[in-house]
């Protein structure tokens, strides 16, 4: 003879029940469902995922006995969660108890520095500002939220600051927005580009963006009595035309150019100036090649080479090229001469205001 009973006979997933069995005149015993061989009489713990039947065999020397139990298991609810907070609102530097109990959880937290916390229980805060904590309860059924809020009165004004950092990202790539607030019960992220927000705590936080586009980030911080402080921050596409800061357009009239650029690559190789930092020389698409090559012609069928003239005694010729290289140093046209920038006036006042006059004014 054998017998076999659970307790409790009901448990919730997750939960153990007790076998305890007892049989007379047995040799051996050996129970179903992977409770396996056991003694005649004794007890196991069992943690079935669903409903099951255990039976029990007995052997001796009259034979074989049996006996049956039925562990019923119920899936557990939904977790249930709440959160109260003792008093609800204190002044500056005060302090308030949150008490929370939950249900069917099996991990509770609370955010705004708390952490992780017993399924029930309770807490002293002591908040700098009013400040709203959120609940969370998770269980094998999902989880659920609770919220309150401690009111912080006589705090001062809202205060934010929003930092980017890369500043700069390549398409696709992330940058983490900072926001730091003082005296806020929330602070809320917007952009200039599309409706997007990020609410974060009234102490601030981070938060990582991916703009597909050079993007100005604003966090707004909300005080207790609705001042509000905001602060900015932008995130800048590299490549996007938005990430150049200037623009440097450089004109000069088309002889002055020519004759005083195109003229420069002897000038830039005897001291060595025509190599850039990747290691490669570069040179001018000038003229200084082509002093020979071009020429031109008048009605009269006159030629004329560049820079025809020997003098640049003539009025109002500054922008011819022996003008323009003087301006570089007035009495030094050596190529290794040094470059002073001390020419200009010079030039200006012995050639175009004296006035000295002699040649012509044809210079190509």
């Amino acid at each position: 003879m054998v017998t076999i009973s659970a307790s409790p006979s009901s448990i919730n997933s997750g939960q153990s029940a007790t076998l305890t069995w007892n049989s007379e005149n047995a040799t051996s015993a050996s129970i179903n469902n992977g409770v396996g061989s056991v003694q005649p009489s004794g007890t196991a713990s069992v943690s079935p995922t669903q409903t099951t039947t255990y039976q029990i065999t007995a052997t001796g020397g009259g034979g074989t006995s049996t006996a049956q139990v039925t562990v019923s298991v119920s899936a557990p609810g939904s977790p249930t969660a709440t959160l109260s907070a003792n008093p609800s609102s204190i002044s500056v530097g005060g302090s308030s108890q949150l008490t929370w109990t939950t249900t069917n959880a099996t991990t509770v937290s609370i955010d705004n520095g708390i952490g992780s916390v017993a399924t029930n229980g309770n807490a002293t805060v002591t908040p700098a500002t009013t400040t709203t904590y959120t609940l969370t309860a998770t269980g094998n059924t999902g989880s659920t939220t609770a919220q309150v809020t401690v009111t912080v009165s006589g705090a001062g004004a809202p205060t934010v600051t929003l930092t980017a950092n890369p500043l700069m990202i390549n398409k696709g790539g992330s940058s983490t927005l900072t926001a730091t607030a003082t005296n806020a019960s929330q602070v809320l992220i917007t952009n200039n580009i599309d409706q997007t927000t990020y609410t974060l705590p009234g102490s601030g936080g981070t938060q990582a963006v991916s703009p597909s586009t050079t993007t100005t980030y604003t966090a707004t911080a909300t005080g207790t009595s609705g001042q509000t402080a905001s602060s900015s921050a932008t995130v800048t596409l590299s490549g996007d035309l938005t990430s150049i800061n200037h623009v440097i357009f450089l004109q000069q009239e088309n002889r002055t150019f020519d004759t005083y650029f195109g003229m420069l690559n002897p000038y830039r190789a005897a001291n060595g100036w025509n190599k850039g930092d990747d290691g490669v020389e570069y040179d001018v698409d000038g003229i200084d090649d082509k002093l020979s090559t071009f020429v031109n012609y008048d009605d009269e069928g006159d030629p004329f080479m560049l820079f025809k003239l020997t003098s640049t005694c003539i009025d109002g010729a500054t922008s011819s090229w022996l003008e323009s290289y003087g301006d570089v140093n007035r009495y030094n046209f050596l190529t290794s001469r040094p470059i002073l920038m001390d020419g200009f006036v010079h030039t200006a006042e012995n050639y175009a205001k004296g006035g000295f006059g002699g040649g012509d004014y044809t210079d190509l």
